[in-house]
């Protein structure tokens, strides 16, 4: 289901998440979007998709950003996968997180990631290579990231392919069913 789109036509910044945990921290990817428009005025649109709290709509407001950010709430996975092939790139702002599904979404979708450094992506998203990682809380580090991966439609078309090509090496069906498989055959040998 995440997979790239073939006719290149890529529009908008995406972060999804449970973003009603005020660990995802939307806030810290608000302020950034709201940094990056000041500078690159023609910024692609932000697409929030998730659940998100209440004060995630007034700081909109309160940042100017009204118009420029597109809240999703919960949606279909189908239309999650159009949202991912339709994007440029993705970002994770969360103050902890695991091995993000999100991100390995994104990365599947042929997106490089713009990420904190927050415990799990760091194990998968490689700096300069699929992505950006910055640290976490840092407003104007996230915002120099993601106008990095904007300024450069190469690099962002590279990093997509090699994120791409990273998930299915590592993510995909063949190899996860893999890994079951030689678990459950050494399960039986014993």
């Amino acid at each position: 289901m995440f997979r790239p789109d073939l006719s290149g036509r890529r529009e908008g910044i995406i972060t999804v998440g449970r973003f009603s945990d005020a660990r995802k921290n939307l806030p810290l990817l608000l302020r950034a979007y709201a940094q990056l428009i000041k500078s690159v005025p023609n910024a692609p649109e932000l697409r929030v998709v998730g659940d998100v709290l209440p004060d995630a709509y007034s700081l909109v407001t309160q940042l100017g950003i009204d118009g420029r950010v597109r809240f999703f709430g919960s949606i279909s996975d189908l239309e999650l996968a159009h949202l991912y092939r339709t994007s440029q790139l993705y970002v994770l702002p969360s103050d902890e997180e695991g091995l993000s599904n999100v991100i390995q979404e994104a990365m599947a979708s042929g997106l490089p990631v713009v990420s904190t450094r927050c415990g799990g992506p760091p194990m998968i998203v490689r700096p300069g290579v699929t992505g950006l990682l910055t640290p976490v809380g840092d407003v104007a580090a996230m915002a120099a990231a993601i106008r990095e991966l904007l300024d450069d439609a190469d690099v962002r078309t590279n990093m997509g392919h090699t994120a791409r090509q990273f998930a299915e090496d590592n993510f995909g069906l063949d190899v996860a069913a893999g890994v079951f498989f030689e678990r459950w055959d050494a399960a039986l040998e014993e």
